[in-house]
């Protein structure tokens, strides 16, 4: 469809968002834009013949007195409709207004609209790809537009209109190779939004455009040029006095004594010939960050070097790009900063030119939209930029980076890969920012830096550990692929390997060679699987889950006993692997040439990945053999894992349990120094649970800080007296209480978070509090019903006029960062005692006891204090945070241990019992306060 010259850009405000249920408009209003300017404007209230529900009053601020003598849609259907001919219907979010509109003109007798749409939503997401968020509010203070009236159609149309003129600004401007990768794509955009991208391509096709040197053009793809640094930094002396701190931190940061104290410990420690372990503990909110990091930049300007590691990505990118700038501006240390991620998190920028080849659907085509436009932007080419919340697009495996290995040297992207230039920029480095994850995987890479290492958050790096270092093969999943595999070699249906050994892809000869070893993994993994399961379990009756700690003397014989067995596994594998890259070169000299066309292509592909996940399924197995078979020592422990029903799979799971002789070796050491920085790392209640944990030294030098907080104040602690023990009354009784639990305490209208164990708990709580119609009076976050906690907590975030409930388990307890005021009420449901059934506790139960360790006191209780104080943690993060912490466990009271978990907290914090009727009430009372 062509563009006329004038755009009607139009917004609704409506009872709802359901056309079909009933819902009607109530505020009709358009702007209309000509050569990039507002000519004029229309706008209507409507009265909608029903009532305007509540929630929608106060979102608009539109009461059913506003309306009642507005006139009818009918009554204006005519004038709306003449309006829109010969214009460009432009909406954000299109699909909503403009099918609701033309649902609303059909209801009334009028033909539907039939216009080229523009979506603003979709034309931003393209142009601007690094935004967290596209609603009007977060676009129109990126362009400088101010909204006057939020979700009223007039000020939304009216900004609405100022953002579609930016954007085509910006569109007008984009380089002419950009315009000419993104016009083939441009189609799949919403309705007609694709033609902006297609004019603007041919108004420049045929000027004489000289390419900035910003940029380079390669392979078809523009990206911004990289940049060679060079500084030099000047020995700098560490401002030892508090007049100098606060001098130099001037009206910028304010700085705290304890913080100063702090960053003088740190600056000794730095400069210590002796210490090679120091350990900060400091409450959240007493600026850590920037406590380590003043030090840290002088050391630096006297040729240190040092590695930072975060406890995730998200606070990874803080430090990097908000933390670290501030500082070396204010010192005016030019360090040079490098960020390390794992390679899946950045571009590998040949496969992406690859699938720009292949037919995509709708979806992948704007996403390769987005992702060209942040190639002309990025330096790093990490897709943590884009700010997507999953990358759950197929188009994320085909692109990411599989490591410097897999770079072929003649692309003429390997000049340019993200990949390659880091590993040439961390040569040069000061400061190497990254996370636990990655350091575990990467610490001896590092130790040929020379650096210090700082673990923020170091609590958590245990945690981290096990999960990175947890490797399982699943006997039965590579059966299943190894069955799909050979169905599709072996078929003569439709298009098969027969066709492309015709065609001369392959041969018949090497056709049969990989099919036998195929073959050999088919038969010999499920033989393997049947004698594991009887040496090990035998005639013992499965439980529900059945877990088997595997001594390694008893599994090393095992392997050695089966040698002719596992030979067979262990040598058809390295076979596999070399055939599925030679398979995958194949295919992509066949799809460039045309040898082979869709069919030959997808069977190919699919063989490819099959391989491919055989491979990754049986790399631990083949590891844990040739530690067998090489007397390995380790400290790694094994078990099988198996569940009673009949189809279920056997899985051998190799992992660390803890930190114990494991961090020092393999992390610590690899440093000059080691600086452990966190709220709770060695609580005296459970310090030998966290010294094991941490592998520390003995003799570490520990420094703890208090926090600015005047707890009596900010905070008031309650636990409900009458809660049932959770582990004496029927669980429907006791999802019951919780549910009239949560809606007696969240009556006064705050931002509250509400802390569970369990997704099923989550689930049962959810599904009563809407029974009752709590989720109708109040707006409730459920996490795995509404969505996954980075959804979650962007949404509670953004909502927060709304006094959003959350009801989170799992991150929400360690690690999700949420904005001082984000936060006034948090409720523990229960306790935070792992589940002692649970494949992996059972397992660290019968490792504590053959160490002669008692695993409820040692590990399990260590483990539900910390996750406790975390929680809390998250309700006072500033000395003028105000906030009601509640337990809906009585336990912590009523059971032996519950003492000791009081201790934990600050002195200051006084523990008070009260029925739950009257719970609520208090926190109302408390809240109300000024504090």
């Amino acid at each position: 469809m062509k563009l006329t010259d004038t755009f009607a850009v139009v917004d609704l405000e409506s009872t709802g968002t359901s056309f079909e249920t009933g819902d009607r408009i109530i505020q009709f209003s358009c702007v209309f834009v000509k050569n990039n300017k507002i000519i004029n404007t229309f706008n209507t209230l409507i009265n909608p013949e029903m009532k305007i529900p509540r929630e929608t009053q106060n979102l608009t601020g539109i009461t059913n007195k506003d309306v009642r003598n507005a006139p009818y849609f009918e009554d204006v259907a005519g004038t709306i409709y003449s309006l829109l001919q010969d214009t460009n219907f432009v909406a954000h979010n299109i699909q909503f207004d403009y099918r609701f509109l033309n649902s609303e003109l059909e209801r009334v007798g009028y033909p539907m609209l039939d216009l080229a749409c523009i979506d603003t939503v979709q034309l931003a997401q393209v142009l601007f790809p690094t935004l967290s968020s596209y609603r009007l509010a977060e676009l129109g203070s990126l362009l400088g537009i101010e909204n006057k009236r939020p979700h009223r159609a007039d000020s939304d149309a009216e900004t609405t209109a100022r953002i579609f003129i930016k954007l085509r600004n910006r569109l007008s401007s984009l380089p002419f190779p950009l315009l000419a990768s993104l016009r083939p794509l441009a189609s799949h955009l919403l309705y007609d939004t694709g033609i902006l991208f297609i004019n603007a391509y041919r108004n420049r096709k045929h000027r004489h455009q000289v390419l900035s040197n910003s940029f380079v053009e390669v392979g078809g793809i523009l990206l911004r040029r990289p940049e060679r640094q060079v500084t030099t930094i000047q020995p700098q002396v560490y401002p030892r006095k508090v007049a100098q701190k606060r001098k130099l931190f001037g009206e910028r940061l304010h700085l705290r004594n304890e913080q100063a104290r702090m960053m003088d410990s740190i600056d000794r420690f730095w400069h210590s010939s002796q210490q090679k372990q120091q350990l900060v503990q400091a409450p959240t909110g007493m600026g850590k960050t920037y406590g380590f990091l003043l030090p840290t930049l002088y050391a630096v300007s006297q040729g240190q070097k040092f590695v930072i590691s975060t406890a995730t990505m998200a606070l990874q990118e803080q430090l990097l790009k908000t933390s670290l700038p501030v500082l070396t501006e204010l010192t005016r240390i030019p360090v040079r900063a490098l960020s390390l991620k794992g390679n899946s998190n950045y571009i590998d920028l040949a496969r992406f030119a690859q699938s720009l080849n292949f037919p995509q659907n709708d979806n992948t085509c704007v996403l390769q939209m987005k992702i060209l436009v942040w190639l002309s932007m990025t330096e790093t080419g990490d897709f943590a930029e884009l700010h997507l919340t999953t990358l759950q697009d197929n188009l994320f495996t085909t692109i990411e980076h599989h490591g410097l290995a897999a770079l072929e040297q003649t692309s003429p992207f390997y000049e340019y890969d993200f990949v390659r230039r880091q590993a040439l920029a961390l040569k040069s480095a000061d400061i190497v920012v990254t996370n636990h994850a990655y350091l575990l995987q990467h610490a001896m890479e590092l130790a040929d830096f020379g650096a210090n290492l700082i673990i923020d958050e170091g609590q958590d790096l245990v945690t981290t550990m096990t999960r990175v270092n947890r490797q399982v093969v699943d006997f039965d999943q590579v059966k299943i692929l190894a069955d799909t595999a050979l169905v599709k070699m072996e078929s003569h249906q439709s298009y098969s390997f027969e066709n492309l050994v015709k065609i001369g892809v392959l041969s018949a000869k090497q056709y049969t060679t990989y099919l036998r070893q195929v073959q050999v993994i088919d038969h010999a993994v499920p033989s393997l699987r049947h004698r594991l399961l009887s040496h090990f379990v035998g005639g013992e009756k499965l439980t529900e889950y059945t877990e088997k700690l595997l001594p390694a003397s008893d599994l090393n014989d095992f392997i050695k006993s089966h040698s002719a067995l596992v030979g067979q596994i262990n040598r058809a594998l390295p076979h596999l692997k070399a055939f599925g890259q030679w398979l995958e070169n194949k295919r992509q000299q066949a799809q460039a040439s045309g040898q082979i066309g869709r069919e030959g292509n997808e069977l190919l592909r699919s063989v490819c990945s099959l391989l491919d996940e055989i491979n990754e399924e049986l790399a631990p197995w083949s590891r844990l053999c040739r530690g067998a078979l090489q007397a390995t020592p380790t400290k790694n422990q094994t078990w099988l894992t198996l569940a009673a029903h009949p189809t279920a799979h056997l899985r051998l799971t190799t992992g660390y349990l803890s930190g114990q002789d494991y961090l020092q070796q393999q992390v610590y050491q690899q440093f000059q120094r080691v600086l452990f920085m966190g709220a709770d790392l060695v609580l005296p209640e459970i310090d030998d649970y966290m010294y094991r944990q941490l592998d520390l030294d003995r003799d570490a030098l520990v420094e703890t800080y208090q926090g600015p907080f005047d707890y009596q104040k900010q905070t008031i602690t309650m636990v409900a007296m009458d809660a049932p023990l959770v582990t004496e009354v029927p669980r429907e009784e006791y999802i019951a209480y919780l549910a009239d639990a949560i809606e007696q305490i969240c009556q006064t209208p705050v931002q509250t978070l509400v802390l569970f164990n369990a997704l099923d708990d989550i689930k049962e709580v959810y599904e009563r509090l809407s029974e009752r119609g709590f989720t109708q009076r109040r707006t409730v976050l459920a996490q795995g019903i509404n969505g996954g906690a980075e959804k979650l907590r962007k949404r509670f975030i953004l909502g927060k006029d709304n006094a959003n409930v959350l009801l989170g388990t799992g991150t929400f307890w360690e690690g999700i960062d949420l904005p001082h005021d984000q936060l006034q009420l948090l409720i523990v449901a229960r306790l935070p005692f792992q589940s002692p059934d649970t494949e992996l506790n059972q397992i660290r139960r019968e490792d504590a006891q053959y160490n002669g360790l008692d695993p409820f006191s040692e590990v399990l209780l260590p483990e539900a204090i910390l996750r406790l104080k975390q929680g809390w943690g998250r309700l006072i993060r500033t000395p003028h945070d105000q906030g009601a912490f509640v337990i809906l466990d009585n336990r912590i009271y009523k059971k032996s241990y519950g003492y000791t978990m009081r201790a934990a907290f600050p002195n200051e914090v006084q523990f008070k019992r009260y029925p739950t009727s009257q719970i609520g009430n208090m926190v109302a009372k408390f809240l109300a306060e000024d504090n």
